[in-house]
């Protein structure tokens, strides 16, 4: 039985579709470098410019909070008084001071005291203040999608990029299409 030989036959040229590539992606590259040099061009005025503001906003906010501050040392001792005449607002010829008492108090428990803090509450009955929250747990299910089989109601998204790497200059990134997969 005779071998079968193959014939070699002359490198292709690639598709029609694939021979402005090589241009293409240098331009990408080129248009890359240059859209980062106007945008490292404008960051740096645009840098000068927000300590400038920064600097000028700091010095009026200390004036700010001075004015407020002794305005406070004024009204705070008379506060109760105040607020114990129903006289709640004070009109000056350049504005209105309020005295006001929220309608609920604001609740603050240490991260560490929560534990003690709760146990107290469960301990006196006062189980309304309590809270026991469920939720989904995302990452769980991210890390073993097979956790969601069979429920509805959960959406997994995977997404595609497309990155394209010029050998001078800056790759581009954008995605492709959403593929969604509902379990």
């Amino acid at each position: 039985m005779a071998q079968k030989t193959r014939k070699k036959t002359a490198p292709q040229s690639p598709p029609a579709a694939y021979r402005n590539l090589a241009n293409w992606v240098q331009a990408i590259g080129a248009h890359g470098r240059a859209i980062r040099t106007v945008k490292a061009k404008y960051d740096d005025k645009i840098d000068a410019l927000r300590a400038q503001q920064k600097k000028e906003i700091e010095a009026l906010e200390k004036k700010r909070d001075i004015a407020f501050k002794k305005i406070v040392r004024t009204v705070l001792p008379k506060w109760g008084e105040l607020v114990n005449k129903g006289k709640r607002t004070i009109e000056l010829a350049t504005g209105t001071i309020q005295a006001r008492r929220a309608a609920k108090p604001r609740v603050i428990v240490k991260k560490e005291d929560e534990p003690a803090v709760t146990a107290a509450l469960e301990k006196r009955g006062r189980h309304g203040a309590v809270r026991i929250k469920k939720e989904v747990n995302k990452s769980a299910i991210q890390d073993d999608p097979a956790l969601a089989e069979g429920i509805r109601k959960i959406t997994l998204d995977w997404s595609d990029t497309l990155t394209v790497h010029p050998t001078e200059g800056y790759e581009l990134k954008r995605p492709v299409e959403k593929i969604s997969s509902k379990i």
